[in-house]
């Protein structure tokens, strides 16, 4: 595959055409921040992100237009399983349905709080959704395209990506190292998936094939799998730090947090979603900090301390 898309943070997505050799700029004009990306072959794609923004382009992102979804919350997720038919996942368990690329959406949403991170469908009527929702560790099935939903819960941990490398088989990744996987197109699951430790969040997970992939998860982790049963570090330096206590309250919370850092000044303070985007990022220079929460999503959020040789980590639940 010579033709690949990436994106990050402020509107920045990279093309390239040459399998990686050289990468150029095919940024949105649009003031969102994004969240998420698809393309339906090497020069239709989709962008979705802040403000219920859906961008379209049909030029390899020479241009991007603006669609209208019909919201306004933040829009996490996106997936054609054809060229016409796509599907695209928010918060407030917002889910939008398109069936003429993207000229109209109609909004199908699942539930009515949480997140949902991952959608993928293995036909155009047939697929799965997971995220932050009400219900902790639930992946969401449906056989019609979104008109209706069954569900099953999997764990008590969030779940934060999908891959189905195939019709019949299919993988879940979420916190604490957990990793599902279903060989009958998601009637069931198993979890005997080893060599992923409790202590890693996994974030993204891509299958090759079957029995080929790669998961990579919190503090820099990557593993490989080449039998769909078991994983192994992929050689990268696992860069978890040690696990301090760090003293957030109330926790979980609706609007403020203190976060109390008695011992350290000049540390950096970063909060960020279990997507990886970052919602704050300043130097603490008091034995407290106070942070307003009413501007986050509900949602989890990852909350670091780094200072000189000196890492803390935590997490706090906005309700």
């Amino acid at each position: 595959i010579d033709t690949t898309y990436i994106f990050g943070a402020q509107r920045t997505i990279l093309k390239t055409t040459d399998g990686g050799t050289h990468w150029v700029a095919v940024n949105p004009s649009a003031p969102n921040l994004l969240n998420a990306l698809y393309f339906t072959n090497s020069t239709t794609g989709y962008a979705v992100g802040q403000g219920g923004a859906i961008l379209k382009t049909t030029n390899g992102g020479a241009t991007w237009n603006a669609q209208s979804s019909g919201t306004q919350v933040t829009l996490t997720t996106v997936y054609f399983p054809s060229r016409d038919t796509g599907y695209v996942g928010g918060v407030t368990g917002k889910f939008l349905v398109t069936t003429n690329g993207g000229y109209t959406w109609t909004d199908k949403s699942i539930v009515t709080d949480g997140t949902l991170r991952s959608i993928v469908f293995t036909s155009a009527l047939k697929g799965f959704v997971i995220g932050e929702l009400d219900s902790w560790g639930t992946i969401y099935s449906t056989l019609n395209g979104g008109l209706s939903w069954s569900s099953q819960t999997l764990t008590s941990n969030y779940l934060y990506d999908l891959c189905f490398p195939n019709p019949q088989t299919g993988y879940a990744i979420g916190g604490y190292g957990d990793v599902f996987k279903t060989l009958n197109g998601g009637v069931s699951w198993k979890s005997d998936i080893i060599g992923i430790g409790s202590y890693r969040q996994c974030n993204s997970i891509f299958f090759t094939d079957a029995d080929t992939g790669i998961v990579v998860g919190a503090y820099g982790s990557i593993f490989r799998t080449t039998n769909g049963a078991g994983f192994s570090s992929s050689g990268l330096v696992d860069k978890q730090p040690v696990k301090e206590s760090l003293k957030i309250v109330p926790n979980p919370a609706t609007d403020n947090i203190t976060i109390y850092t008695p011992e350290q000044y000049g540390m950096t303070l970063t909060i960020l979603d279990m997507s990886g985007r970052e919602f704050l990022n300043q130097v603490v220079r008091a034995q407290s900090t106070r942070v307003d929460l009413n501007c986050f999503p509900k949602g989890v959020y990852s909350v670091r301390l780094t200072g000189t040789g000196t890492v803390k980590v935590g997490k706090v639940i906005k309700l």
